[in-house]
């Protein structure tokens, strides 16, 4: 019942001068319930990530989504965290996938990161 589109073009802003892309945004009908972006790098315990936090909010206000979702590959730690946007519906959580293992271990990793997408879009 889902459609995901990747690389979704858009404008942050209202005279599209600022252009976004996040990585991808979940549709069920013509309803978005979710948008997404991947990061690619290595966190470590300590290692705050407001950056990430403050694009993803960027994403979500711009094509009025309330529900976001970082995912990190695992390295050191389980970065999964969940948080609400103070004085705003928004909703972003963090999630991780193990790249590492063979293929059968990577099939079950997509496996479990797309099950929790799906759990947060239907969330909204």
């Amino acid at each position: 019942p889902f459609r995901v589109v990747a690389q979704f073009p858009a404008w942050l802003d209202t005279s599209a001068a600022v252009s976004i892309q996040p990585d991808l945004v979940i549709s069920r009908g013509e309803e978005a319930l979710l948008v997404g972006d991947c990061k690619f790098k290595r966190l470590g315990e300590d290692e705050f990530k407001n950056h990430d936090h403050y694009q993803l909010l960027a994403y979500c206000t711009a094509l009025d989504i309330n529900r976001g979702v970082l995912i990190y590959p695992l390295h050191e730690v389980e970065a999964t965290q969940e948080l609400t946007v103070r004085n705003s519906p928004i909703h972003l959580a963090t999630l991780t996938i193990d790249l590492s293992g063979d293929v059968d271990h990577l099939a079950a990793e997509c496996d479990r990161l797309a099950r929790g997408i799906v759990a947060e879009a239907l969330h909204s």
